[in-house]
């Protein structure tokens, strides 16, 4: 009687912790590419805005001014709000304006890598993880737009901009997500 009691309970917990561990395991790639999914779409998202507002200011001015009180408060004002970094350059790739931090104190003369700004003025958006040729210490999610206007029947990229995430903050968000499900799990 004693060995079909512990037969039946070393099945029922075996099951259990298998059934668990598949449980867990697609919790956690689920709630990864969520993570992920929501942090690329918000980063396309302010790039858009930005993109959208660089255009129409370049319609309206002629040319870009990012020491304008006015456009460098709103692109500062995103970057606040979304937590991210935000990189204006022009159309060769040198770098105009860069939100806060002070490790953008001296990237006036600095320029963006050659592959990036090329998919950028071709395919019309960059999308990935970069350094950006080590102006970042570490890799970022950066989703990058162009910056066009249409002149007639011409379309012409003035500029471009570049939004950046932290990929800290994506590891810390799964991490308090994993820590959740654990705990509620346990």
């Amino acid at each position: 009687m004693r060995s079909f009691y512990r037969r039946q309970l070393v099945m029922m917990v075996s099951i259990m912790l298998v059934s668990f561990t598949l449980l867990a395991g697609a919790f956690m790639l689920l709630s990864y590419r969520y993570i992920i999914g929501e942090t690329r779409d918000s980063v396309k998202r302010n790039a858009g805005y930005i993109s959208s507002f660089t255009a129409t200011y370049y319609r309206r001015y002629l040319s870009l001014d990012v020491q304008d009180e006015f456009y460098s408060s709103y692109v500062a004002s995103i970057a606040m709000i979304s937590n991210s970094h935000i990189i204006v350059a022009d159309g060769q790739g040198r770098i105009l304006y860069a939100t806060s931090g002070g490790q953008f104190d001296n990237l006036e003369n600095s320029a963006l890598p050659e592959g990036i700004v090329s998919q950028v003025l071709n395919e019309g958006h960059y999308n990935g993880m970069t350094n950006l040729g080590g102006i970042y210490p570490e890799r970022r999610y950066m989703s990058a737009l162009p910056v066009s206007n249409q002149l007639g029947a011409l379309t012409v990229t003035q500029g471009m901009v570049l939004v950046a995430a932290d990929a800290s903050n994506l590891s810390e968000m799964w991490t308090a997500t994993a820590t959740i499900f654990f705990f509620s799990a346990v």
